[in-house]
């Protein structure tokens, strides 16, 4: 039987164009005393600059607890995002840096890219 356990919390405060978020998750599951737990703290702004155009930064850090003799390990995420859409066409992008997403010893950092566009018609 698995049991798993999830607690969430968050703020969130919008302000015309600009809203502001933070939430705190905790996540464990306890089908084995070997079995990992996750902590996390995220927090992100949106400015909505126009009708049109959306900007966006979020930040999240997030820990893997020790289990037994190993330590606690971390990985953090900081994202910037923008969107623009007209009529049909909309156009999305964002950029990733993520440091440590394996939650090992060797510490790398990855960076994503990407542009999306739709059109609908």
């Amino acid at each position: 039987m698995h049991k798993f356990f999830c607690l969430i919390g968050y703020i969130k405060y919008a302000m015309g164009p600009i809203t502001v978020g933070y939430q705190e998750h905790e996540t464990s599951i306890t089908e084995a005393a070997d079995a990992p737990s996750y902590n996390s703290e995220s927090i992100g702004i949106a400015l909505a600059v126009n009708d049109q155009l959306s900007i966006g930064y979020s930040e999240v850090d997030e820990t893997k607890n020790a289990i037994g003799a190993t330590t606690a390990t971390s990985a953090d995420i900081e994202a910037l995002t923008i969107a623009y859409s007209m009529g049909g066409m909309s156009i999305k992008a964002y950029r990733m840096n993520a440091t440590n997403p394996n939650y090992d010893a060797n510490a790398v950092t990855t960076e994503k890219s990407e542009i999306a566009l739709a059109l609908a018609f």
